[in-house]
Protein backbone atom coordinates (compact mmCIF):
# COMPACT_ATOMS: atom_id res chain seq x y z
CA UNK A 1 0.00 0.00 0.00
CA UNK A 2 2.99 2.47 0.57
CA UNK A 3 4.66 1.64 -2.64
CA UNK A 4 1.27 1.83 -4.25
CA UNK A 5 0.79 5.52 -2.72
CA UNK A 6 4.25 7.07 -2.98
CA UNK A 7 4.67 5.98 -6.68
CA UNK A 8 1.38 7.06 -7.11
CA UNK A 9 2.46 10.46 -6.03
CA UNK A 10 5.13 10.91 -7.79
CA UNK A 11 4.83 9.40 -11.22
CA UNK A 12 3.00 11.03 -13.88
CA UNK A 13 -0.33 9.23 -14.83
CA UNK A 14 -0.64 7.08 -11.67
CA UNK A 15 -2.21 9.00 -9.46
CA UNK A 16 -5.86 7.27 -9.83
CA UNK A 17 -4.75 4.55 -6.82
CA UNK A 18 -3.84 7.00 -4.44
CA UNK A 19 -6.93 7.80 -2.75
CA UNK A 20 -7.94 4.15 -2.45
CA UNK A 21 -4.67 3.09 -1.52
CA UNK A 22 -4.94 5.73 1.62
CA UNK A 23 -8.41 4.55 2.23
CA UNK A 24 -6.79 0.91 2.39
CA UNK A 25 -3.82 2.03 4.75
CA UNK A 26 -6.14 3.90 6.94
CA UNK A 27 -8.33 0.99 7.77
CA UNK A 28 -5.07 -1.15 8.24
CA UNK A 29 -3.79 0.59 10.70
CA UNK A 30 -7.10 0.92 12.48
CA UNK A 31 -6.94 -2.87 12.22
CA UNK A 32 -3.39 -3.25 13.65
CA UNK A 33 -1.95 -0.64 15.68
CA UNK A 34 -3.73 -0.69 18.91
CA UNK A 35 -4.76 2.22 21.01
CA UNK A 36 -1.20 1.84 22.67
CA UNK A 37 0.73 2.01 19.29
CA UNK A 38 1.22 -1.66 19.60
CA UNK A 39 1.44 -4.77 17.16
CA UNK A 40 0.45 -7.98 18.01
CA UNK A 41 3.67 -10.02 16.96
CA UNK A 42 5.01 -7.57 19.60
CA UNK A 43 8.36 -7.31 17.64
CA UNK A 44 9.73 -4.21 17.50
CA UNK A 45 11.73 -4.63 14.61
CA UNK A 46 8.49 -5.09 13.19
CA UNK A 47 6.73 -1.98 14.54
CA UNK A 48 10.13 0.00 13.20
CA UNK A 49 9.33 -1.09 9.47
CA UNK A 50 5.65 -0.55 9.61
CA UNK A 51 6.67 3.38 11.21
CA UNK A 52 9.35 3.87 8.51
CA UNK A 53 6.74 3.21 5.90
CA UNK A 54 4.15 5.83 7.40
CA UNK A 55 7.19 8.77 7.43
CA UNK A 56 8.10 7.82 3.77
CA UNK A 57 4.14 8.10 3.00
CA UNK A 58 3.67 11.38 5.32
CA UNK A 59 6.75 13.11 3.62
CA UNK A 60 6.16 12.45 0.43
CA UNK A 61 2.55 13.50 0.89
CA UNK A 62 4.13 17.10 2.55
CA UNK A 63 6.06 17.04 -0.85
CA UNK A 64 3.29 17.38 -3.64
CA UNK A 65 1.12 19.31 -0.95
CA UNK A 66 -1.52 17.00 -0.25
CA UNK A 67 -3.04 16.44 3.32
CA UNK A 68 -2.25 13.92 5.52
CA UNK A 69 -4.89 11.35 6.23
CA UNK A 70 -5.15 12.13 9.94
CA UNK A 71 -5.68 8.11 10.24
CA UNK A 72 -2.17 7.65 9.54
CA UNK A 73 -0.81 10.75 11.61
CA UNK A 74 -2.45 9.05 14.46
CA UNK A 75 -1.13 5.80 13.75
CA UNK A 76 2.23 7.86 14.03
CA UNK A 77 1.69 9.11 17.09
CA UNK A 78 0.89 6.04 18.76
CA UNK A 79 3.71 4.25 17.58
CA UNK A 80 6.10 6.71 17.98
CA UNK A 81 6.30 6.63 22.25
CA UNK A 82 6.25 3.47 21.81
CA UNK A 83 9.40 3.10 20.15
CA UNK A 84 10.65 5.49 22.59
CA UNK A 85 10.27 3.29 25.06
CA UNK A 86 11.95 -0.14 23.16
CA UNK A 87 15.05 2.05 22.38
CA UNK A 88 18.26 1.21 24.37
CA UNK A 89 20.78 4.07 24.84
CA UNK A 90 23.24 3.30 22.16
CA UNK A 91 20.01 3.62 19.73
CA UNK A 92 19.54 0.02 18.72
CA UNK A 93 16.08 -1.69 19.43
CA UNK A 94 15.38 -4.66 22.07
CA UNK A 95 15.71 -7.68 20.55
CA UNK A 96 12.69 -9.77 21.09
CA UNK A 97 9.69 -11.90 19.41
CA UNK A 98 11.89 -12.31 16.57
CA UNK A 99 13.22 -8.53 16.22
CA UNK A 100 17.07 -7.57 16.08
CA UNK A 101 18.22 -4.02 16.90
CA UNK A 102 17.38 -2.93 13.41
CA UNK A 103 19.84 -1.06 10.98
CA UNK A 104 21.98 1.27 12.74
CA UNK A 105 20.70 4.65 12.95
CA UNK A 106 17.55 3.84 11.23
CA UNK A 107 15.65 4.48 14.62
CA UNK A 108 16.32 7.99 15.25
CA UNK A 109 16.23 8.71 11.63
CA UNK A 110 12.84 7.80 11.51
CA UNK A 111 12.03 9.38 14.94
CA UNK A 112 13.59 12.67 13.47
CA UNK A 113 11.82 12.23 10.30
CA UNK A 114 8.55 11.80 12.36
CA UNK A 115 8.95 15.22 13.92
CA UNK A 116 6.83 13.86 16.64
CA UNK A 117 7.72 15.27 20.23
CA UNK A 118 8.79 12.52 22.90
CA UNK A 119 6.32 11.99 25.95
CA UNK A 120 6.40 11.22 29.40
CA UNK A 121 6.84 7.27 29.64
CA UNK A 122 3.38 5.51 30.68
CA UNK A 123 4.82 2.53 32.28
CA UNK A 124 4.56 -0.44 29.94
CA UNK A 125 5.31 -0.29 25.62
CA UNK A 126 3.56 -3.23 24.12
CA UNK A 127 4.45 -5.45 27.02
CA UNK A 128 7.81 -4.14 27.44
CA UNK A 129 9.11 -1.86 30.32
CA UNK A 130 11.74 0.49 30.22
CA UNK A 131 13.90 2.21 32.80
CA UNK A 132 16.36 4.48 32.90
CA UNK A 133 19.26 5.66 35.12
CA UNK A 134 21.84 8.02 33.82
CA UNK A 135 22.96 6.74 30.35
CA UNK A 136 21.65 2.66 30.82
CA UNK A 137 18.88 1.89 29.79
CA UNK A 138 16.97 -1.28 30.67
CA UNK A 139 14.18 -2.92 28.98
CA UNK A 140 11.76 -5.94 30.27
CA UNK A 141 9.97 -8.25 28.79
CA UNK A 142 6.67 -7.94 31.08
CA UNK A 143 3.94 -9.76 28.95
CA UNK A 144 2.70 -12.89 27.63
CA UNK A 145 4.38 -13.87 24.36
CA UNK A 146 1.94 -13.44 21.03
CA UNK A 147 -0.14 -16.21 20.47
CA UNK A 148 -0.01 -17.75 17.35
CA UNK A 149 3.32 -16.50 16.43
CA UNK A 150 5.65 -18.48 14.63
CA UNK A 151 8.63 -15.91 15.82
CA UNK A 152 7.75 -15.53 19.95
CA UNK A 153 9.95 -16.10 22.12
CA UNK A 154 9.66 -17.60 25.67
CA UNK A 155 11.14 -14.48 26.93
CA UNK A 156 8.53 -13.44 29.61
CA UNK A 157 10.92 -11.77 32.54
CA UNK A 158 13.82 -11.10 30.67
CA UNK A 159 15.42 -7.81 30.15
CA UNK A 160 18.15 -6.28 28.66
CA UNK A 161 20.30 -3.20 29.75
CA UNK A 162 22.67 -1.19 27.82
CA UNK A 163 25.14 1.37 29.06
CA UNK A 164 26.04 4.48 27.08
CA UNK A 165 26.90 2.87 23.78
CA UNK A 166 27.67 -0.19 25.34
CA UNK A 167 25.13 -3.67 25.22
CA UNK A 168 25.76 -5.08 28.75
CA UNK A 169 23.51 -7.71 28.79
CA UNK A 170 21.29 -8.75 25.81
CA UNK A 171 19.54 -11.95 24.33
CA UNK A 172 20.61 -14.25 21.88
CA UNK A 173 18.15 -12.70 19.43
CA UNK A 174 16.45 -14.20 16.53
CA UNK A 175 18.57 -16.69 14.79
CA UNK A 176 15.71 -17.61 12.36
CA UNK A 177 18.26 -16.23 9.22
CA UNK A 178 20.46 -19.14 10.10
CA UNK A 179 17.67 -21.91 9.39
CA UNK A 180 15.32 -23.62 11.90
CA UNK A 181 18.70 -25.14 13.61
CA UNK A 182 19.18 -22.10 15.41
CA UNK A 183 16.41 -20.10 15.28
CA UNK A 184 14.28 -22.38 17.84
CA UNK A 185 17.04 -22.34 20.44
CA UNK A 186 16.79 -18.51 20.08
CA UNK A 187 13.46 -18.40 21.41
CA UNK A 188 13.51 -20.14 24.69
CA UNK A 189 13.69 -19.10 27.83
CA UNK A 190 17.67 -20.09 28.50
CA UNK A 191 18.76 -17.72 25.29
CA UNK A 192 17.49 -15.04 27.27
CA UNK A 193 18.46 -12.88 30.37
CA UNK A 194 16.22 -14.41 33.06
CA UNK A 195 15.31 -17.53 35.01
CA UNK A 196 15.43 -20.93 34.16
CA UNK A 197 13.83 -24.27 35.63
CA UNK A 198 15.70 -27.55 34.40
CA UNK A 199 16.27 -26.50 30.72
CA UNK A 200 11.94 -25.76 30.57
CA UNK A 201 10.67 -22.94 28.73
CA UNK A 202 8.25 -20.71 30.40
CA UNK A 203 6.16 -20.79 27.88
CA UNK A 204 5.41 -23.66 25.79
CA UNK A 205 6.95 -23.72 22.23
CA UNK A 206 4.54 -26.37 20.14
CA UNK A 207 3.74 -26.76 16.33
CA UNK A 208 0.89 -25.72 14.63
CA UNK A 209 0.54 -26.02 10.85
CA UNK A 210 3.93 -25.08 9.34
CA UNK A 211 5.97 -23.74 12.24
CA UNK A 212 6.50 -23.75 16.00
CA UNK A 213 3.71 -21.75 18.00
CA UNK A 214 3.36 -20.33 21.58
CA UNK A 215 1.19 -22.57 22.48
CA UNK A 216 0.33 -21.67 26.12
CA UNK A 217 1.42 -17.96 27.48
CA UNK A 218 2.11 -17.17 31.25
CA UNK A 219 -0.72 -15.37 33.55
CA UNK A 220 1.64 -12.69 34.86
CA UNK A 221 1.10 -9.68 37.89
CA UNK A 222 3.67 -6.48 36.97
CA UNK A 223 3.95 -3.77 39.58
CA UNK A 224 5.87 -0.38 39.04
CA UNK A 225 7.49 1.42 41.69
CA UNK A 226 9.67 4.56 42.13
CA UNK A 227 12.20 5.39 44.73
CA UNK A 228 14.49 8.08 46.15
CA UNK A 229 17.38 6.16 44.95
CA UNK A 230 15.84 4.69 41.09
CA UNK A 231 12.97 2.80 39.68
CA UNK A 232 11.87 -0.75 39.76
CA UNK A 233 9.55 -3.41 38.89
CA UNK A 234 7.89 -6.48 40.47
CA UNK A 235 6.84 -9.25 37.69
CA UNK A 236 5.30 -12.62 38.67
CA UNK A 237 4.41 -15.33 36.54
CA UNK A 238 3.35 -18.85 36.40
CA UNK A 239 5.32 -20.49 33.49
CA UNK A 240 6.41 -23.68 35.49
CA UNK A 241 3.19 -24.09 37.52
CA UNK A 242 1.52 -27.06 35.59
CA UNK A 243 4.86 -28.37 34.95
CA UNK A 244 7.12 -27.81 38.76
CA UNK A 245 4.32 -26.55 41.20
CA UNK A 246 5.91 -23.27 41.65
CA UNK A 247 5.64 -19.85 40.28
CA UNK A 248 8.55 -17.21 39.74
CA UNK A 249 8.81 -13.77 40.75
CA UNK A 250 10.97 -11.24 39.67
CA UNK A 251 12.10 -7.96 41.19
CA UNK A 252 14.33 -5.54 40.00
CA UNK A 253 15.55 -2.05 40.85
CA UNK A 254 17.78 0.04 38.56
CA UNK A 255 19.92 3.22 40.51
CA UNK A 256 19.09 6.66 39.28
CA UNK A 257 22.75 7.00 38.07
CA UNK A 258 22.54 4.17 35.86
CA UNK A 259 25.48 2.75 37.62
CA UNK A 260 23.88 -0.53 39.75
CA UNK A 261 21.06 -3.08 38.67
CA UNK A 262 20.00 -4.99 41.87
CA UNK A 263 17.56 -8.00 41.45
CA UNK A 264 15.80 -10.79 43.30
CA UNK A 265 14.14 -14.35 42.02
CA UNK A 266 11.72 -16.13 43.77
CA UNK A 267 10.06 -19.40 43.18
CA UNK A 268 7.17 -19.95 45.13
CA UNK A 269 5.59 -23.33 45.58
CA UNK A 270 1.97 -23.36 44.27
CA UNK A 271 1.50 -27.51 45.14
CA UNK A 272 2.55 -30.27 47.00
CA UNK A 273 3.80 -32.10 43.73
CA UNK A 274 4.22 -31.80 40.22
CA UNK A 275 1.83 -32.83 37.15
CA UNK A 276 1.41 -36.09 36.08
CA UNK A 277 3.39 -36.43 33.11
CA UNK A 278 7.15 -35.01 32.28
CA UNK A 279 7.11 -31.73 31.02
CA UNK A 280 8.82 -31.31 26.97
CA UNK A 281 12.50 -29.65 27.28
CA UNK A 282 13.59 -27.13 25.08
CA UNK A 283 17.42 -27.08 25.58
CA UNK A 284 19.38 -23.72 24.31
Amino acid sequence: LTATIIAGLVLTGLSAPVDPALSALAAHLEAEVDMGGGIASRNPEDLLDLFTLLTWVEQTLAEVGRAIPPELLAAMERIAPVLRALRHADGGLARFHGGGRGAEGRLDAALANAGIKPLPSAGMAMGYVRLTGGRTSFVVDAAPPPQGSALAHASLGAFELTSGRRPVIVSVGSGAAFGAKWHAPGRTTAAHSTLGVEDISSSRLGRKGVGPFVTRADTTALRLFPGDTGAGLHLAQDGWAKSHGVTHARDLMLTKGGRLLTGTDRLTATSGQRSAGPPTKHKA
